[in-house]
């Protein structure tokens, strides 16, 4: 019996060093978890921060694409107000020369009418010459 009750109370440390094993592996898991979902916390972060700062950096090539296609819209927008003053200014020039011919125009239209009529009045039709004795600039 004294056998017995050693490989009793022997069976029961076994037991109980088993059940404290176990205890033991569980909290190592559940510690074990933890850290895995805290590195999977900080994988997705370290994850999100390395897309931002993707992000930024397209975001920084987009702005700088931007402010080169703005100094080139403004500099467009100089340049074609130049040349809207320069028309402006050749319209006002060609508004100018249109008057002017239109009165040399009516001037020279006047003065063939004033030609045709003193030449009708000394009696002088087509090419021929006027008679002898007679003066246009009289006539005129």
């Amino acid at each position: 019996m004294v056998v017995g009750a050693a490989a009793v109370e022997r069976g029961g440390r076994d037991v109980a060093g088993l059940h404290a094993e176990r205890l033991r592996i569980q909290e190592l898991q559940e510690k074990a978890f933890f850290v895995f979902a805290e590195a999977e916390t900080a994988r997705d972060t370290s994850r999100v921060a390395h897309d931002i700062t993707v992000a930024r950096v397209e975001l920084a090539r987009e702005c700088e694409t931007t402010s080169k296609l703005s100094n080139e819209i403004n500099a467009l927008r100089a340049t074609l107000t130049s040349r809207d003053e320069e028309v402006r200014a050749s319209q006002g020039c060609y508004d100018k020369a249109r008057l002017v011919l239109h009165e040399l125009n009516n001037w020279a239209i006047s003065t063939i009418q004033a030609l045709v009529h003193a030449f009708g009045s000394i009696k002088v039709q087509g090419r021929s010459l006027p008679p002898n004795g007679s003066t246009v600039s009289e006539k005129l």
